[in-house]
């Protein structure tokens, strides 16, 4: 019996520590069906998310509770947004589209669309959309009207992913012809054609600044592309199935993405490198978001749950300078485990300083991190 306790012992650490959940997830919310999308109101405080069996629920953050829930749709939710200036929210599913006053009351519903919806982006303004379904035209919308300013065509297959730029003034949509198209958001002309993806595009994103765009594929991969040359930068490979979605961090330095492997991983622009993976969802994740002061992100998936996740700068700090952190605070006493003799009110006062302490290490850390990026300096570029 002694022979095999050390063994047991060993699994079951192993097994106490892949139970753990990881050390950036903030909060976790259930629901009884599959979660399809998620999205941030303007203040961060709320979430809004749509769910497979046509259900959509708003979510206070603070309290972790529903705050509304609404079930019109007669098939899966697959595009949620609240406007930018919190005078409606929007869900997409089946073949229309419904505009929601914040009381929950519809205002319109958009039934222009033949087919189901696939994606759909509301402008920085609020006062226009856009919307893809399983069909090669897609649609561009006055939302405070209710009216469809105009159909957009050009590709030669199915429109899956529609984008607005973070200025509004351009459109990006990805399709199954494998190519992705840059369109006047005023005028619906098209500006440029990328050669992409070997299969369906699922989702697309504007850099910050808007010289770069980011494609996710049924082909498990991820490009990136530079507009200002309509040239590809370097594709992106290690999800082990379909990416659904890829987001770009508020500094445009880093992308999250998404994918039916279960994982969220974080990339490096520059260098190309998967800086984080988080793999505590239990089923294929559907959707990110990140929060609009870039702090946090959120994530939807077939596990049924939404769950809220801290974008901290210790994940990229702990990727290049784990052992130079670990360093700096072993040389510090305010670390030091609680001494003989310490009442527990000062051991406490302390552990209150060396939180400030560690988090002023890991902020020199960053800013070494971010000269290092500005320099070009950075191993792999």
């Amino acid at each position: 019996m002694k022979t095999f306790l050390p063994f047991i012992l060993l699994s079951f650490l192993i097994l106490k520590l892949n139970a753990q959940n990881d050390p950036y997830l903030l909060q976790s919310f259930k629901n009884n069906t599959e979660a399809n999308c998620v999205s941030f109101s303007s203040d961060s405080k709320k979430l809004i998310a749509g769910y497979s069996d046509g259900s959509l629920k708003i979510i206070d953050i603070e309290s972790g509770k529903d705050e509304l829930e609404l079930k019109e749709h007669w098939k899966g939710i697959m595009a949620v947004k609240f406007d930018p200036n919190g005078k409606y929210f929007m869900s997409a599913g089946d073949n229309t589209i419904k505009i929601w006053s914040p009381d929950g009351k519809l205002i319109y519903n958009l039934k222009k669309h033949t087919t189901t919806i696939f994606s759909a982006d509301i402008d920085p303004s609020g006062k226009f959309m856009v919307s893809g379904a399983v069909n090669r035209v897609f649609k561009q919308w006055d939302v405070l009207k209710g009216e469809l300013l105009r159909d957009i065509s050009g590709h030669k297959d199915v429109v899956l992913a529609v984008k607005y730029s973070r200025d509004g003034k351009k459109i990006a949509s990805g399709s199954g012809d494998h190519t992705i198209k840059i369109w006047d958001a005023e005028t619906g002309q098209e500006l440029m054609t990328l050669p992409s993806h070997a299969m369906d595009i699922y989702a697309i994103d504007f850099s910050p600044d808007g010289t770069k765009l980011a494609s996710c594929s049924k082909d498990k991969t991820i490009r990136i592309y530079d507009l200002e040359k309509g040239a590809l930068i370097r594709t992106l490979n290690g999800h082990k199935k379909f990416v659904m979605d890829v987001e770009f961090s508020s500094d445009g330095n880093h992308l999250l993405s998404c994918s039916f492997d279960q994982e969220i991983r974080i990339w490096e622009i520059a260098t190309g490198k998967n800086i984080y993976s988080f793999i505590d969802h239990e089923g294929e994740v559907t959707d990110i978001c990140f929060s609009p002061d870039g702090k946090r992100f959120a994530s939807s998936s077939r596990d049924k749950t939404i769950r809220l996740w801290n974008f901290s700068n210790e994940i990229i700090v702990d990727f290049y300078f784990s052992d130079l952190v670990i360093d700096a605070m072993n040389s510090n006493e305010i670390f030091l485990p609680r001494e003989k003799g310490e009442d527990k009110a000062s051991y406490q006062l302390r552990e209150e300083k060396a939180k400030t302490v560690k988090e002023g290490i890991y902020n020199e850390f960053y800013q070494k991190y971010l000269q290092m990026l500005k320099d070009k300096t950075l191993p792999g570029m």
